[in-house]
This record gives structure tokens, sequence and C-alpha cells, in this order.
């Protein structure tokens, strides 16, 4: 098993043809859903939802019970990726279409076709920011339906970068991280961490948390690392 999400009150793991709820305060196991015909999920946490794709199917659940809300299973791929635009309550299917699905229901709003759609439809964890759909710093704009490609040498495809205050935070392929501005996808600064007891340039192996005005990062030689989000230092 390993950690998909938080809700306010509950841990969100996933597992070998499982979801699983943990209680926050006690630790204690809430629900279990078991999917019995793949072991394998795209799995998005929202604070009332948890929606996964499955086995040519996409179902919701009900993050505080683990009841099935809804399913669909009318898509053509085994395992396909999606984000969840929570403002509108929809959410956006990425295969060779796009396809909008009522948040509420499941059902098929809109099919898009969109050019150099598969460069998204790999990414396995994406988020919605800012009418955007991003994987990495590659992303769809809802309002122009068109995708723009951006590379900062970013490494990792499996877990969702860092957004806040309109920055994303990426963790690069050396060991760096990097911020972007988001309005004008230009880069702001990169952090490459200081040497300390090794001969080797220590390299960065998590993603970014942000408090306040600090940045904070693990880097492979055991330690935990801190910088200012306004300058990188």
């Amino acid at each position: 098993e390993y950690l998909l999400g938080f809700t306010q009150e509950k841990l969100i793991l996933v597992g070998h043809h499982q979801v699983m709820a943990i209680d926050l305060k006690t630790g204690e196991e809430v629900w279990t859903f078991t999917n019995s015909t793949s072991s394998n999920s795209y799995v998005l946490v929202d604070e009332q939802n948890v929606f996964l794709s499955a086995q040519y199917q996409f179902i919701a659940l009900n993050a505080s019970s683990g009841e099935v809300l809804w399913r669909n299973d009318t898509f053509p791929r085994h395992l396909f990726s999606f984000g969840y635009d929570k403002e509108n309550n929809r959410i956006l299917v990425l295969l060779d279409d796009f396809f909008w699905l009522d948040g509420e229901k499941g059902e098929i709003l809109e099919v898009l076709s969109v050019q150099n759609a598969d460069w998204l439809s790999g990414c396995k964890y994406i988020q919605f920011h800012n009418d955007r759909l991003y994987c990495e710093a590659m992303f769809f704009d809802v309002e122009t339906e068109g995708i723009s490609l951006y590379t900062y040498n970013e490494n990792d495809y499996d877990w969702y970068p860092l957004i806040k205050s309109n920055t994303m935070y990426l963790r690069t392929d050396i060991g760096t991280v990097k911020a972007i501005d988001l309005g004008t996808m230009r880069e702001q600064w990169e952090y490459i961490p200081r040497e300390s007891h090794r001969t080797e340039k220590p390299e960065i192996i998590s993603n970014v948390s942000v408090l306040r005005t600090t940045g904070y990062a693990i880097a492979d030689d055991a330690t935990l690392r801190a910088f200012d989000i306004d300058t990188g230092k």
C-alpha cells in the first residue's frame, strides 16, 4: 500500500485491488473498497470524493463512507489519466480524445479532439489550477483547448509538483528544485543543495513542502533542506 492523499479526517491508501481510508486521529480503518477486476488504478482524492480509473471503468466513491456513488464503464482503455475540476464539479478524462464528465453523475458531457493529446494522456498524476490541467509543467488550457509544452528538466511524472501562490516547485533530473511562475511560465530560481558530509553532490529526492516563506525538501544524504521561496537561497 502507498499513501495517496488526505481528506480533513482521513488518510487514503491504495494497495493491491484496494483503496483504504484510515482515521487520522485513531489510525483505525474506516472503510475499504475492493476492486477485484484490477490491481492498478489511477486515483485522485478530494475532500468529498475518491475518484479512480481501473479496468475500463471510472468509479467515484464517497470519501466518508467508501460507498460507490457512480460507475462509468464506457472507456476503451485499461487505465487512463484524469483531472478533477473542483470548481465546476467536472472531470477531464485523458485518452486519445478528452472527455468531460459530470462529477455528480459520471455522465459524459462533452468529447474534445485535442492536438498533441498524447503528451498529457501518459501522465499518471495531473492537477487543475486556474483553468489549466497540469502534468508537471505541461498544461491543457481549458478555455483555448490547447496544450502547451514546457520542460525544465523535471524528472518525475508519478507525483504532483507543489503549486502554491501561482508558483510551481519542480524537482529536476539533477536533484535541484526550480520555481516556475505559472503566469509567465518562466523560471524564477533554482535551488542547488550544498554539499554536506559526502564528497559527491547531494540530490533532492522528495517533492517540496512550503510553510509560510520557507520551502522544504529531503536530499539523498539523509538531510532536510530549507530554502527561501522568494529567492531559492
